[in-house]
């Protein structure tokens, strides 16, 4: 086979794959409607979770690896447990990059902004600086990590690895058995490329839909029961706008400038719930700042008039005040 018959091969099945998702959302969208006429709630997780082990079984059978399919990964990232409830009914698309996220042609994007032990997600705010994105809501959701492992026992384990944020979530149980560690770009991939003597935070569906060889060794092993990841909804509208991001970018250093731009939200009774610097990348010690607000309305656009004086202000958008779910 030449490459162009290969090329026109993969054509020809990338069509027949837009068909079958166009018919399999068009028997979604029927049976949503029909249970909505019976009064029946839109969401089955007994169904759900058939589904999953249903393409995970299939997804064993046919041989196909995490290396060869991505997007199997992609699926047991915390972002879907975040995104099938806040969405709840929506048909998801998932992107392996934050970037790829907000770039996606879709109606709406969810994407990770804040956990209560790792601090901010420096991708994303760095991402929403640079495009042109609408904020219009968020959610929290609590974050449960399993010790993964082709090993049966804690004490084989010599090594973990999984994304940077979760190793710093689970740095209690590291340090008090003295791991080496190793990061992986999520916490799917660290399941799936583990090693003799290695282990993998992830969550614990990762180890029935990446590797059925592999043993779930504890469960809740995260450093605190109170970690939490916060989610920013971007674009579709919001329902009711009480607080606001926004990005603050000085236009120039000098001594008391931040205190100067707080002052604009100080002078205007307007809480300021998160700030969060990072470089601009124009030269060493410039920054701009992430900021979020219990505020909406008059008093944030007297304090951005305040603010033009001092730098550019990039007004992210208006939501409502945290949804919270369950996994």
């Amino acid at each position: 086979m030449t490459i162009d018959e290969a090329r026109e091969r993969i054509d020809e099945i990338d069509a027949r794959i837009a068909d079958d998702v166009r018919d399999r959302m068009d028997a979604v969208a029927e049976i949503a409607a029909r249970k909505d006429r019976e009064g029946r709630d839109v969401r089955d997780p007994d169904r759900e979770a058939a589904v999953v082990d249903a393409f995970a079984r299939r997804f064993r059978e046919r041989d196909l690896s995490p290396e060869r399919d991505r997007d199997l990964a992609r699926v047991l990232i915390f972002t879907h447990l975040a995104a099938e409830r806040h969405y709840d009914g929506a048909e998801l698309r998932f992107e392996s990059t934050i970037g790829a996220a907000i770039d996606a042609p879709t109606e709406r994007t969810l994407v990770p902004i804040e956990n209560s032990l790792g601090g901010g997600v420096t991708d994303t705010i760095d991402h929403l600086r640079n495009h042109a994105v609408r904020v219009t809501g968020e959610v929290v959701l609590p974050v449960e990590h399993a010790l993964i492992a082709r090993e049966d026992r804690i004490e084989a384990i010599e090594r973990v690895r999984s994304h940077p944020q979760a190793l710093e979530q689970c740095r209690d149980l590291i340090d008090r058995h003295g791991w080496t560690t190793d990061t992986a770009p999520s916490t799917a991939a660290a399941v799936a490329h583990l090693g003799p003597g290695e282990a993998a935070f992830a969550a614990e569906i990762a180890a029935e839909v990446v590797d059925a060889d592999v043993t779930v060794l504890a469960t809740g092993v995260q450093d605190t029961d109170t970690n939490v990841t916060r989610f920013l909804a971007l674009g579709g509208e919001s329902d009711r706008e009480r607080r606001t991001a926004m990005i603050l970018e000085p236009r120039e250093n000098r001594p008391g400038l931040l205190h100067a731009m707080l002052s604009c939200f100080a002078g205007y009774g307007i809480d300021l719930t998160h700030i969060q610097s990072r470089p601009t990348r124009d030269g060493l010690g410039e920054y701009f700042f992430y900021v979020e607000l219990a505020a909406s309305g008059v008093a944030v656009d007297r304090a951005g008039r305040c603010l033009e004086t001092y730098g550019t202000v990039q007004r992210l958008g208006g939501y409502d005040r945290t949804s919270y779910v369950d996994h």
